[in-house]
Parts: structure tokens; sequence; C-alpha cells
């Protein structure tokens, strides 16, 4: 009973920790995230096109599953068209995600150590804020498609877990439709996972022996094929296999080969990130032991009758100088670079006893949450930094991260030096990955002080950087806003729906971002089509530079020929700061459609 109470109160203290990080996380950056140009608009544009009628893939592109804008058209639907609306989404995905860490944590760790987890996810990852852009975050992301993906990722895995504990079909039907979700999210990159799931579930259906096997491992099919059925029924249903091809399949064997993924996966410099890959697990590996030694040294202190307060100087003296060294050598930058080395030894290491050990279901467990956990992020194999595109996929990565630490090397330390304080250790340690959170924090909390410019508008507050770019945004937006008609069609490129959106004025064509990628899959004659079909009133030419593509400059280095069109057919009416891509400073260009005769 005293075990139980105690149990319970560590519980509530955790839970209390882990809810006060998340209202002081939302509290101060409160509406300073996303980005007014880059991606974070497009979230919005995309479920209002819904509401107006228009067919996913058929009417407009989109890269993603069909999951994320109808269900983002619903939230508009019932709360309005409204920046709170999306806001709301994203905290309730983030609460949620929270939960699934914790609940995923807790089949393999105390509860401390599974709420280090979830806080390590609230600073780093869910509340994080490293580009000047700002949209590496959960709560309004670049991408919802994305964050969706990895929430049913996470169920998936959770309700897997259970199946392999309790071995009840239900759990089973459960991720299958979590899975099957994430298919509906981002079905290009929920192919590896499903396979991570099936692999290990078909070892632990087959050594079980028993009659239910072959139901279980029909099961496992499941997710496919009702991914399958939906995207067929829909696409068959709406007339829309040639925009999905365009949308996704095209977009997909395009960006294979694109200079921004291959930066994304570590392909740009393969050498360098492996290097870097192991460096960081050997800096763990060095701090984590000299910890235990620090450790060490204060447990002979506290044990020892005599209390030879040298022992406690040297323990204290060891653990302060790797926090500092920490400081100047774990970053952000490398912390995380060795999550992939971590979870094959781990996947490896789980393997080997689920065939040689009795603890069949622990081991499988653990199985299939390291090969999932990297398999999710094998977008970014060689470049695991939360201060980038896919940050998202390093979530799951946490708990084997500190399941390694806090189990595998503490069990190995526990097995060949049994004398030492293991509470102790585990406090230290605890203390010492809190104190590395900091470190990434610092530089989003940065971001988020220098972001205090709060406009308000009819579709909702936001702050912004108080700079030159943010000044000439909304100076576009209140010059479309006064001095075109409703009705006026505007595209902006190389892109920024954010315009259209606050501006309220209409972007016809079924595209919104014409990018080094966007011409590379449709083709640039095809693209000077779409804008001469559409009869389009004004086109507003904006300062974006696109330099992680391979090419930087619109109208420059990539569609030269839309701009000459747009040159040739359009006039310049209004000029806000330089002439695009002239100067280092951001610009604006305005133009108005000739009329007959000009």
């Amino acid at each position: 009973m005293k075990n139980k109470h105690k149990q319970f109160n560590t519980s509530i203290i955790v839970f209390l920790s882990i809810g006060a990080t998340f209202l002081y996380l939302l509290s101060i950056t409160w509406l300073r995230w996303g980005d007014l140009i880059i991606d974070t608009f497009r979230e919005f544009w995309v479920p209002m096109q819904i509401l107006q009628g228009k067919v996913l893939y058929r009417d407009f592109f989109y890269e993603y599953g069909l999951f994320p804008p109808y269900f983002l058209a619903f939230i508009f639907k019932v709360f309005g068209i409204h920046i709170n609306s999306l806001v709301g989404c994203g905290i309730g995905i983030t609460i949620l995600m929270s939960i699934l860490l914790y609940k995923i944590s807790r089949f393999f760790l105390d509860e401390i150590v599974s709420g280090l987890v979830v806080v390590t996810f609230l600073f780093v990852f869910a509340f994080s804020h490293y580009h000047y852009a700002g949209i590496f975050n959960f709560i309004l992301p670049y991408s919802f498609a994305s964050i969706f993906y990895i929430l049913f990722v996470s169920s998936a895995l959770y309700f897997f877990l259970r199946f392999i504990h309790l071995e009840k079909g239900r759990y089973l039907l459960l991720w299958s439709i979590c899975l099957s979700f994430a298919f509906f999210s981002r079905v290009e990159m929920s192919f590896l996972v499903w396979a991570g799931f099936v692999f290990t579930g078909g070892i632990f259906t087959l050594k079980r022996r028993d009659e239910k096997r072959w139901a279980w491992g029909l099961f496992l099919f499941l997710p496919f094929f009702i991914a399958l059925l939906g995207y067929l029924l829909f696409l068959f249903k709406m007339h829309a296999f040639a925009g999905f091809n365009e949308s996704i399949v095209a977009h997909i064997l395009v960006l294979r080969n694109d200079v921004f993924n291959k930066a994304v996966m570590g392909l740009d410099n393969i050498s360098n990130n492996i290097l870097l890959m192991f460096k960081s697990f050997l800096l763990h590996l060095i701090i984590v032991f000299s910890l235990w030694i620090g450790s060490l040294s204060i447990s002979s202190f506290l044990l020892d009758k005599e209390k030879s307060y040298l022992s406690l100087i040297l323990g204290a003296l060891t653990i302060f100088f790797i926090f500092v060294f920490a400081t100047n050598y774990m970053t952000w930058h490398i912390q995380y670079r060795c999550l992939p080395l971590i979870l094959i030894i781990g996947a490896l290491i789980s393997f080997i006893k689920s065939f040689c050990c009795d603890e069949l279901k622990k081991n499988i467990s653990l199985s299939v949450l390291f090969l999932v956990s990297l398999l999710v992020f094998t977008r970014l194999f060689l470049r695991t930094m939360p201060a980038g595109y896919g940050f998202y996929l390093l979530d799951l990565g946490l708990v084997g991260y500190y399941i390694f630490f806090f189990e595998i090397f503490k069990g190995f330390l526990r097995k060949h030096f049994k004398y030492f304080s293991q509470p102790l250790f585990s406090s230290i340690l605890i203390c010492f990955f809190l104190f590395l959170t900091f470190s990434p924090w610092r530089v989003s909390s940065y971001a988020y002080n220098h972001k205090n410019l709060r406009v308000e508008t009819d579709r909702g507050d936001i702050f912004c950087w108080s700079d030159s770019r943010t000044k000439k945004f909304w100076e576009t937006v209140d010059y479309l806003s006064k001095n075109t008609y409703k009705d006026d069609k505007v595209v902006v490129v190389p892109g920024g729906i954010g315009i259209n959106f606050f501006s309220h004025r209409e972007n016809p064509l079924g595209h919104i971002y014409f990018i080094p990628p966007t011409f590379k899959y449709i083709g640039e004659e095809k693209l000077v089509s779409m804008f001469a079909e559409y009869d389009i009133d004004y086109i507003v030419v904006i300062s974006w530079v696109t330099l992680e593509y391979g090419d930087a400059f619109f109208g420059i280095h990539y569609g030269k020929k839309l701009y000459s069109w747009i040159l040739d057919n359009y006039q310049l009416i209004k000029l806000i700061g330089p002439y695009p891509f002239t100067s280092s400073d951001f610009g604006v260009a305005i133009f108005r459609r000739n009329k007959l005769g000009e």
C-alpha cells in the first residue's frame, strides 16, 4: 500500500510538472508561431478551397494525404476561418502527442523518466523556433499533414504495444485504424513504417504458436488495404486521378533527386554527417560514464561511515565539469545526431534477445519501438537535428534515446559494477538531460522574444518580426485590400499565399508555390498556359530567395519564361521596397494585367 501511495504521488508530481511546462511554453510563445510567407498559410488556404466546393488534387495541388485538409476544413466550418481555429487544433495535437509519448514511455521507463521524455518533446520540438521563419513547431506548423502523421504513427505504436502485452485483437484493430490514418496523412512516408510493424508483428505472431496467429497476421495487412481502398474510392468518385499523380506521385519522383531533400537527408555531405553521428555517440558515452564516476564517488561518501569529504568534493567537481563541458560540446546541433546509431543498437539487441531469451513480449516491444522510431525518420537519417525540416519525425526517437541511457547503458553498468547508488545516478542523469533541453530552448526563446510586433487582423492576431520584410508584407496586404476589388484574382510568386489570406483576394490557380521543384514536376510551358488561362488580374512578385533548392532567384535562375510572360502581359503599378532580387533587402513588385489596347 505504501509503494502504491508513493507511486501515486510521483505520478501526480510528474503530471503537474508536464502541465506546468506546457502552460508556460504556451503562454510565452502565444501567437508567435509560424511565418507570413513560408508554408504556414498554405495550411489555411487548402481547407478554404475545400469549403468553397473545390476538390482536393483535382482542382488544386496538394502534396500530402487527403485527411488533414478535410479535417481542417471541418475545423473552419465549425469555428470559422480564423488563426485561432488552427492554433486550437495544434494545441490539441500537442496535448495528444504528450499523452502518447508518456504512455509509450511507461512500457519501458518509470514515471519520472517518462515525464522527462515529454518535457524534452515540449521544449525541443513542440514549441521550437530555431529558424528565422519560425515554422518548426507543433502549434502552427509548416505542415499539419506532418504532425497528424506522427500523431497517428505514435497512436499506432501505442496500440501495437498494448496488443503485444495483452494479446487482444481489439488493440490490433485500433492499430490498423491509426496506421490507416497515417497513410491518409503522409502516404509516401507510411510504407516503411507499416513494413516495420509487419516485420516485428510477424515475428511475434509466429513465435506465439497458437490458433489466433493467422488472424493476427491478416490484421497486419489491413492498414494498407484500408488506405488503398480509401484513396481509390475518393479519386474515382471525385475524378481526381490525374491531379493525384501530379500532386503526389510526380512530386515524390522529382524530389527524390532534389537538392533540398538531399540536404535534409544529409546526403549532401555523407562522410561529415556520419562522422558527426559517431562523434555525438562517443560524446554521450563519455559524458554519461563520467557522470556515473561522479555519482559513484558521491555514493561512497554517503555509504562510508567515516564520511571522507574528499570523495564528495571529487564527485561534485566531476559532475560540475561535465555540465560545463556539455554546455560547449553537447549543443543542439549535435545532441541528437547519434539517434540513428542508438536506435540501430537498441533494435539489434532486442531482436537478438527476442530469439534467445524468455522475455518475448518485452523484447518484441523494444524491437518494434526501436525499429519504427528509426524508420519514421529515414528522410533525415544522416541529419537528425531538431532545427530543420522533418523535425517532428524525431519525436518517437526520444523514447528509444532515453531507454538506451536509463535502461540499456545503466543496465550494463549495473551488471559490471554493482556497488553504486542507482537512484543517485538516475537523478543526476535526469538533471543532466533536463539541462541539455535548455540549449535548444535558449535559441527558441531568443527568437520568440524578438517576435514582438503584434498585428491585428479580421482573421486573427499574430506576432511578427519588427523588420523590413514584415512591414513590406503588411504594406502589400494593405495596398491590395484598398486598391483592388474583392473579386480580383491575385497570384503571388514565387509564393506567399498569406498575402491572399489576409487581403481576402482569390488565387484561382491550383498552385500557390512557383519555386524550382514546381517547375520541375509541372513544366514551365504548362505553368505559363495556366497563368494565361485564368485571366489573373494582379501578379505580385516578392523577394523569396529559394537557395535551398539550388536556384535562388525567380526570373533569374529559374522561371525565366514565366517571368518574361509576366513582363509582356502585365505592367508594374506598385513597388514596395527595392525591386525583387536586385537587393539583399526584401522587396515587392505588384503587376496589373494589361488592358485591351495597352
